[in-house]
C-alpha cells in the first residue's frame, strides 16, 4: 500500500473518564506478558532465524526482551529440517535449511508449556529492476523519496514488502503492497522515509541527504504475511486509543509472524 505513517511509534493513551466526582483510571501495567515470535526463512545465503522475546508493560523501556531456552525446529514439505541453536538470548538461527521458492515451510517453537506453530509458502521471485529518489513535496518541505520500479507477473497473485536502510542502518518502516489492480503491470513503490524518528528535534531532519548510503531491499511474501504486515501498518496509523493486535499466522497465541520469503536488494548514494 503507499499509505506509511511518518514515523514507526507505538501509542497508547491512558484513559481516564470522569463522571461526577468519579475518576476511572486504566491500569496498563497489568496486561499478563505475550510471546512474539519473529521467524524467517530466505533464499539468501544467510541463516534461517526466529526471534523470541515477550511483550512488556506500558512504562517498560523497548529494549528487545529475549526468551531463551526455547527449542524451534523448522523444516520443509520435502523432507528436510533443522534444529536451531540459540546463539543469543532469545535469537535462534540455523545453516542447515536453505529457502528454495516454491516450498513450504513449518515452525515449530516450544516454549515453557506453550507450542507455537506456523507455516508460510515461499512465493518464486520477482525481479527488482530499479531503485532510485525521487522529489515528493509535504508539508513545508521537498523530501527525496526512495522509490522501487519492477514488472509485476501476470496472471499471479503476488505479495510485496519493502524495507530501507540508510547509512546501513535499517528504517523501521512498514510498506506492503500487492498487485490486485496492477496484475501484470510496471509498478513504482514509493517507501516513505521523513528521517530518524529518534531524533530530538524530527522538525530539523530532512530525510535523505546528498551522499547518503541508500539500499532497498523487496521482498516477495505470501497473503499471510502480508497480512499481517497490512494490519500493522493499519495499527500504527489508526488513532484509536486501544489498537488491535495484527492478524498473526502463527497458531498458539504468540504474537509475530512466520515468514518465508525472497528479497534482492539494490545500493546507491543518493546525490
Amino acid at each position: 500500500m503507499r499509505k506509511s505513517p511518518f514515523f514507526i511509534v507505538w501509542m497508547f493513551s491512558l484513559l481516564i473518564f470522569t463522571a461526577c466526582e468519579e475518576v476511572i483510571e486504566i491500569d496498563l501495567n497489568n496486561a499478563d506478558p505475550r510471546y512474539v515470535i519473529e521467524g524467517m526463512v530466505s533464499d539468501q545465503s544467510v541463516p534461517v532465524e526466529v526471534r523470541i522475546s515477550q511483550t512488556k508493560n506500558f512504562n517498560e523501556n523497548n529494549d528487545f526482551n529475549g526468551v531463551s531456552g526455547a527449542i524451534v525446529r523448522i523444516s520443509d514439505d520435502v523432507g528436510h529440517q533443522a534444529a536451531l541453536t540459540e546463539s543469543e538470548p532469545g535469537i535462534y538461527q540455523s545453516t542447515e535449511l536453505s529457502g528454495v521458492p516454491g516450498r513450504t515451510y513449518s515452525l515449530r517453537v516450544e516454549v515453557g508449556n506453550h507450542v507455537f506453530t506456523a507455516t508460510s509458502a515461499m512465493p518464486f521471485k520477482v525481479p527488482l529492476d530499479t531503485v532510485y529518489t525521487q522529489e515528493e513535496r509535504y508539508p513545508g518541505k521537498i523530501y527525496q523519496m526512495p522509490y522501487a520500479r519492477f514488472r509485476d507477473p501476470a496472471g499471479i497473485e503476488n505479495y510485496y514488502r519493502f524495507r530501507i536502510f540508510v547509512n546501513g542502518e535499517f528504517i523501521k518502516t512498514v510498506d506492503v503492497e500487492k498487485d490486485e489492480y496492477k496484475d501484470g503491470l510496471t509498478i513504482r513503490q514509493g517507501v516513505y522515509y521523513f528521517g530518524n524518528e529518534d531524533n530530538d528535534t524530527p522538525e530539523d531532519d530532512n530525510g535523505l541527504k546528498s551522499g547518503d548510503h541508500l539500499t532497498l531491499e523487496m521482498q516477495c511474501i505470501d497473503k499471510e504475511v502480508y497480512r499481517y504486515f497490512f494490519t500493522l501498518q493499519q495499527t500504527i496509523g489508526q488513532s484509536s486509543s486501544a489498537p488491535s493486535n495484527p492478524v498473526s499466522n502463527i497458531q498458539g497465541g504468540a504474537l509475530g509472524y512466520f515468514s518465508a520469503f525472497t528479497a534482492e536488494q539494490k545500493s546507491f548514494i543518493v546525490e
